[in-house]
């Protein structure tokens, strides 16, 4: 089950951001740091988007889904930091040179986990603070400097003002404990504030039954002084070294609220582990330029703060090389055999550090890497989870004496072959920088997925265009940032290869000339041919079915022609037929009102003749009358003479 040598899974520079971590976790009190139990936001699902005619951006592409098996929790004896130089280990490495069986070692010491209360009451305010709750004290100052001259008076009492923070008594503490926020194998955390600023911080000191405290001390001043000269922002802040009354030795550091990655790796996205662990590579590849190896990396050992931030907290096991400024301030004597089992490389089991250097590191960020995947140390073996906790401890140190990496995996693929490849035996085989280990990294992200999801359409011969879009699109972002990575050239061919293929296969003949790129490739040309081929074909088809679509359409209108001719003739032979018989009709009507009219006209004939002869016998009359009276009146005219005679007479 060893894994000695691991393929290299090459790297090209680039880079990918945008992943917003979770804003909070479960609280936990196991690591040096408190933990905030206010609830945060998970990122949203990046979900993707897939159209027929056009590949997505690889920003909208699903996040692929990592599966971890359900593995029990190993015992608590090989997850915590052992110092260096510790016999438990130390023993186990000397017996299993000569004997490869495994015995039953005694369970080892665990972490002080609960809370301990504060022996210590804050000390009280003294009087003369006035509003100004701060203690600022009389510092030695090497050197010329600028600025105002207080007269301080002699009594705090009778201080005022800013003067009240000056008036103090320099004899009072310059940190209040007020609680315990945690405890690991070596040292305890406590919350304090600072009363020169008036502020929060962690304080961190030794525990007091260590075994070498000569040695262990002087790793604690070399953990200040070193993580104090690694000024980044993926590293915990020291603010002061110092000891108290009593010669307890205690470095001050930024209290981070959140919660250690440990607790959180397995609810959390690959994408977002993976860019926690590119931030801790960032912190460890910058203690790398100023010549500090860490030696004890490991999820436990980072925090990841409300606001994002990811913080790497101890630096305990730390070492340096020529290339730190400082040495003159840190120990020399650094000695071997510490670390945390499930994580170790096989180079940390010595007790002689001269083949521990950087590349021990690597190994660390891959051992990480492959628990973001499997969700358990590497050298947790299956075979070791069913084991008693007394045996689990001498079967993982076995397991990285012989650099033996558990090979039943769930996830298998380029990533692990990358964590794989960090965790070779041998450095030489190791990437030979963090940086080296972040390029492949980001290189999975891109052009890494896109061939895992090409193996899986060609696998399960899949008819849809989705996955053939999500690759096209990851190839693509991949050349954009570096357009000379062959593999990604490679890759991106023959995914646009297989698209347009399976374009022609369902006639979708512009969508497959639409994949293939217009650059000539000897490789596309078949493919090419053959959807232009059938495009022209299609072309033929449709001006032979145009042609005879006309002359049907031409035959249609004169059949409609022709029939509304004989429609109009037959109507206008009707219309003519009714015509007839509405005039035969109206004759008939005609000749009887003909007759009716000549029986009217013959009495009328009638009447008239009466009429005739009656005015016939009128006029008569009326001559007769007229003859009557001319004579009445010649007697008249004789009777008027007669008597104007006689009147004369």
């Amino acid at each position: 089950m060893s894994n000695r040598n691991s393929k290299n899974a090459g790297a090209d520079d680039r880079s990918i951001h945008g992943t917003r971590l979770p804003g909070a976790f479960e609280s936990t009190a196991d690591n040096d740091v408190e933990a905030d139990t206010s609830a945060g936001h998970s990122p949203p699902s990046i979900q993707s988007a897939h159209r027929t005619q056009m590949a997505p951006s690889a920003a909208v592409l699903a996040e692929p889904q990592i599966q971890r098996a359900a593995v029990p929790p190993p015992a608590e004896c090989v997850t915590r930091t052992y110092p260096s130089g510790n016999t438990d280990i130390s023993g186990i490495v000397k017996h299993v040179r000569t004997q490869k069986r495994a015995v039953s070692m005694p369970e080892a010491e665990g972490f002080a986990t609960a809370p301990r209360p504060s022996t210590r009451e804050p000390v009280s305010a003294p009087a003369g603070k006035s509003t100004w709750n701060l203690r600022i004290r009389e510092r030695g100052v090497a050197g010329h400097i600028s600025g105002i001259i207080n007269d301080i008076p002699s009594d705090p009492s009778q201080a005022t003002g800013l003067l009240s923070a000056l008036a103090v008594n320099d004899a009072l503490p310059e940190y209040e404990v007020t609680d315990e926020l945690g405890a690991g194998s070596m040292g305890i955390v406590y919350r304090a504030r600072q009363t020169s600023l008036n502020r929060d911080l962690a304080i961190k000191t030794l525990k007091p039954d260590l075994t070498n405290p000569e040695y262990d001390q002087a790793m604690f001043v070399s953990e200040a002084v070193v993580t104090a000269h690694l000024v980044h922002p993926n590293i915990v802040p020291i603010h002061d070294l110092g000891r108290t009354a009593d010669g307890k030795l205690f470095y001050s550091m930024k209290q981070v609220t959140g919660t250690p990655w440990n607790h959180s790796i397995k609810d959390m996205t690959l994408e977002q582990n993976l860019d926690v662990l590119l931030k801790v590579c960032d912190g460890v590849a910058f203690a790398h330029s100023r010549g500090v190896v860490n030696r004890d990396l490991k999820p436990e050992n980072v925090i990841i703060g409300d606001y994002g931030e990811v913080i790497v907290l101890d630096w305990g096991l730390a070492l340096t090389t020529e290339r730190f400024a400082r040495r003159d301030s840190v120990m020399q004597d650094f000695r071997g055999g510490g670390g945390t089992p499930v994580y170790m490389a096989p180079e940390l089991l010595d007790h002689d550090v001269s083949n521990v250097g950087l590349h021990t590191d690597v190994y660390l960020l891959g051992a990480m890497l492959f628990e973001i995947m499997e969700g358990r140390g590497p050298h947790y073996l299956q075979m070791i989870q069913h084991m008693p906790e007394s045996e689990q401890f001498y079967a993982v140190v076995q397991a990285v004496r012989d650099n033996e990496i558990e090979t039943h995996v769930t996830n298998e693929g380029e990533l692990m072959q990358i964590a794989r490849k960090a965790m070779s035996t041998h450095p030489m085989d190791r990437h030979e920088s963090v940086a080296a280990l972040q390029e492949a990294i980001r290189e999975y992200r891109i052009t890494g997925r896109a061939e895992e999801l090409m193996q899986k359409v060609e696998l399960k011969k899949t008819t849809s265009y989705s996955e053939y879009q999500s690759a096209v699109a990851l190839y693509d972002e991949a050349l954009r940032k570096w357009p000379s990575n062959r593999r990604a050239m490679d890759g991106d061919r023959k995914a646009r290869k297989a698209y347009a293929e399976l374009a022609l296969e369902k006639g979708d003949v512009d969508l497959g000339l639409q994949v293939l790129p217009q650059r000539t490739d000897r490789d596309f040309e078949p493919v090419r041919k053959k959807l232009k081929r059938t495009r022209r074909n299609r072309a033929i088809m449709r001006g032979t079915w145009g042609l005879a679509t006309v002359v049907a359409v031409v035959a249609a209108v004169i059949a409609i022609g022709l029939y509304h001719t004989a429609v109009e003739a037959k109507n206008d032979a009707v219309t003519a037929k009714d015509k007839e018989v509405a005039a035969k009709n109206d004759a008939v009507t005609a000749r009887i009102d003909a007759e009716k009219a000549k029986i009217e006209v013959e009495k009328k004939a009638g009447t008239i003749e009466q009429l005739t002869k009656k005015s016939q016998k009128a006029k008569e009359d009326l001559a007769t009358a007229e003859v009557l009276r001319k004579k009445a009146e010649d007697a008249s005219t004789k009777a008027r003479d007669a008597r104007a005679k006689a009147d004369k007479d």
